[in-house]
C-alpha cells in the first residue's frame, strides 16, 4: 500500500489520521508542523501528504508551495484537511495543486475517498484504488 505523511499540529488528529489510515493498510507517519515535514521529506518522499492548513513556524500554503517548488515533491499528491473553510485559501491550495480540500469534521469515508482518489490518480495500479471517485 501506500507511504502517506500526515502533518498536523493537532496530535490527536495526527495520531488519529495515522492511525485510520494504517488500518485501512497503509504506512502513516506524522509531522507536527511544516519545518517537520520539510525534514520528513528530506528523509522519505511519501506517495502521498495529507495536510493541515493552520500550523505554527511553517503554514500549509507555505508548505505547500514549497513541496510544489522542489522537483523531488511536486508530484506528489497533497490532500488539505483543515478547519478553514475559506474560499480564499482553497483557492490558493488549488492554484498550487492541492488534489482536494477537505474541512475538518467530514466523515472519515469522505475523507478517504478523497485519499484513494488522490492515490488511484498518481498510481493506477495500487492495490484498493479502483473506481475512486474524483477529487474536490
Amino acid at each position: 500500500m501506500a507511504q502517506i505523511l500526515v502533518v498536523d499540529d493537532d496530535p490527536a488528529t495526527c495520531r488519529a489520521l495515522a492511525g485510520l489510515l494504517r488500518l485501512e493498510g497503509h504506512r502513516a507517519d506524522c509531522a507536527r508542523d511544516g519545518q517537520e515535514a520539510l525534514r520528513s521529506l528530506e528523509e522519505r518522499v511519501p506517495d502521498l501528504i495529507v495536510l493541515d492548513m493552520m500550523m505554527p513556524r511553517v503554514d500549509g500554503l507555505t508548505l505547500l508551495a514549497r513541496i510544489r517548488a522542489d522537483s523531488r515533491f511536486a508530484a506528489v499528491p497533497v490532500v488539505i484537511y483543515t478547519a478553514v473553510d475559506d474560499a480564499h485559501r482553497r483557492e490558493q491550495a488549488r492554484r498550487l495543486d492541492a488534489h482536494s480540500y477537505v474541512i475538518k469534521g467530514a466523515a472519515w469515508p469522505a475523507l478517504f475517498e478523497r485519499i484513494l482518489c488522490a492515490l488511484a490518480a498518481r498510481f493506477p495500479d495500487l492495490p484498493g484504488t479502483s473506481g475512486a471517485g474524483a477529487g474536490a
